[in-house]
């Protein structure tokens, strides 16, 4: 795969707006997975191999970049759910932890 295979790669999961829907947790988890390991490791193995690495830094920033994107809208969701779950209930610590993990589970956001 190279510089402009890896672009494209990068391109197309980008530009997935099915992967921004909070419901599609598995796709966006396989398209980060996709990043990291086919991506990013790819691009450290080509850059140890390159006298001129400038393309391949900013194509690896790139992809850390879209990776950031898709975890954040998972962190985003986790932490709603918890501040929803936590507002509306009295319980200690232990069990608000243990509803957060249900409504998450369960897919529930209001």
């Amino acid at each position: 795969m190279g510089a402009y295979e890896i672009q494209s790669d990068i391109d197309a999961i980008e530009k997935n707006s099915a992967l921004y829907e909070e419901n599609n947790f598995d796709s966006r988890v396989a398209a980060i997975n996709h990043i990291d390991f086919n991506v990013i490791d790819r691009l450290e193995g080509l850059l140890q191999t390159t006298n001129q690495p400038e393309e391949l830094i900013q194509l690896k920033q790139y992809a850390e970049r879209v990776k950031r994107q898709l975890e954040n809208i998972d962190d985003n969701s986790y932490l709603f759910k918890s501040s929803l779950v936590c507002r509306e209930t009295d319980m200690r610590e232990w069990k608000c932890r243990r509803e957060i993990v249900r409504a998450i589970s369960l897919g529930l956001s209001s």
